[in-house]
């Protein structure tokens, strides 16, 4: 891949090369003034160099965006995914579909060995849980032309991940069913998608103009992204770091503010956001009496 003409000098320099022979005999470097849009052309330069994707992890989700729109232009010919965090209020289990079907998007996209070159997370991202490869059909359905579909179970999965079935589709969410063909508006796209079906086998699928139902373009693939983020038991989640390749090189943007935006949420919240590893420090081992802080955790958990 070639390298911007404002970054090569960065990939040549020693600083750079340093890095890189140092993450060669370690699992860990810490970079000094290296920093907003610095620390992301370094990380550009070595990507272009090494070829290994890359996570960046900030602190809040407008920093992960940001560094989504430098990346871009950093790397122009590379591929950038956004992994959002779940926004879940204490007490309510309705998560955003928008943010939900990304998600699942990214994890989609993995699953095809279409991994990108450039991962940007908030800290919260990566705390929540994630379903399995194995999972990941109950909470995200993807159609190609030619595969199978068994047309009732698939309209019993729409209703059951929060999709409603109307004479004709008109929102994000809906779907309507016409003899053996299915219009359904997966959660979070522009527009709704007719499927055609021979028996059980998908013949044709395209886009298509809600109002006047005229067809904009055959598609050949479809992600339809459940809706109601179903609970799932814990053999069937486990964490994003699962499903990166293993050459995947973590940076952590402004540490100390990743390190205190990990640390912020109490365990329960944490639990209640999807959380499934909670890292425990200072409020236990800090704790006068360490068995009864951890105790209290162990309470604030079990009823999260």
């Amino acid at each position: 891949m070639k390298i911007p003409d404002f970054i090569s000098p960065i990939a040549a320099s020693a600083a750079v090369q340093q890095i890189i022979t140092a993450l060669g005999t370690t699992h860990g470097v810490t970079v000094g003034s290296a920093a907003g849009s610095s620390a992301l052309a370094t990380a550009a330069a070595m990507q272009a160099l090494l070829q290994r994707p890359m996570l960046m992890v900030t602190a809040h989700l407008d920093e992960a965006d940001d560094a989504i729109d430098q990346l871009e232009l950093f790397a122009p010919d590379r591929k950038v995914s956004l992994f959002p965090a779940l926004e879940v209020l204490p007490g309510e289990s309705n998560v955003s579909p928008e943010l939900l079907a990304q998600r699942l998007g990214v994890l989609a996209d993995m699953q095809a060995q279409r991994t990108a070159d450039f991962y940007a997370a908030p800290v919260q991202a990566l705390m929540q849980s994630v379903p399995t490869r194995e999972a990941l059909e109950d909470q995200l359905r993807v159609l190609r032309p030619g595969g199978k579909l068994d047309f009732e179970r698939f309209l019993g999965w729409l209703a059951d991940r929060g999709y409603f079935r109307l004479e004709s589709v008109e929102n994000p969410g809906d779907y309507a069913v016409r003899g053996e063909i299915i219009d359904v508006w997966p959660a979070a796209a522009a527009e709704p998608v007719r499927i055609d079906l021979l028996d059980d086998v998908i013949e044709n699928m395209h886009g298509f103009d809600p109002v006047t139902l005229g067809p904009t373009k055959p598609r050949d693939e479809v992600q339809i992204p459940a809706i109601n983020n179903p609970a799932m038991t814990d053999s069937a989640t486990g964490s994003i770091f699962a499903w990166l390749p293993p050459e995947t090189i973590v940076w952590l943007l402004d540490l100390p503010e990743v390190h205190d935006q990990a640390r912020v949420v109490t365990p329960g919240g944490a639990v209640r956001a999807g959380a499934r590893y909670l890292v425990l420090g200072r409020a236990v081992t800090g704790a006068a009496d360490p068995a009864a802080a951890m105790e209290r955790v162990r309470r604030e958990i079990s009823g999260a």
